[in-house]
């Protein structure tokens, strides 16, 4: 999974295949809402994940920039949903639905209930890796 991969999902361009400085400066909050989008996250899963109120999310709708740290978690997000399109080869609907289910590796939660957190990340990421190369989760 690439740079490239993340900004796709985010529907922004990727310079160089790197996002530090389209963090820095603030993603569209646009681009958190196609996120939602594409990832089948309501607005409220994506406000937790993103650490802000849905009212928040609300009032930066379009062009509004968000913060530095809303865009670096909204980054994270799309980096989980890019790895898992990655790993469910490309199937949108696959992805989504692994990212919704209850799964053993987490005690019977849902991935999506874990995108809170870097940690939370981390550990969705890692069972993905091992799904990727024929684990279990």
């Amino acid at each position: 999974m690439t740079g490239a991969a993340v900004a796709k999902v985010l529907g922004v361009p990727a310079v160089g295949n790197d996002l530090v400085e389209v963090t820095r400066k603030g993603l569209p909050a646009g681009s958190a809402l196609r996120l939602a989008e594409a990832g089948g996250l309501s607005m409220a899963q994506l406000a937790a994940a993103l650490g802000i109120s849905g009212r928040t999310l609300a009032r930066k709708k379009g062009k509004q920039l968000l913060g530095t740290v809303e865009s670096d978690r909204a980054v994270r997000l799309a980096r989980v949903l890019a790895l898992a399109l990655d790993v469910f080869s490309g199937r949108k609907a696959a992805a989504i639905a692994w990212l919704h289910e209850p799964i053993v590796a987490l005690g019977g939660k849902s991935p999506v209930g874990f995108l809170d957190t870097d940690a939370g990340v981390r550990r969705v990421e890692q069972i993905l890796l091992r799904l990727d190369y024929g684990g279990v989760s």
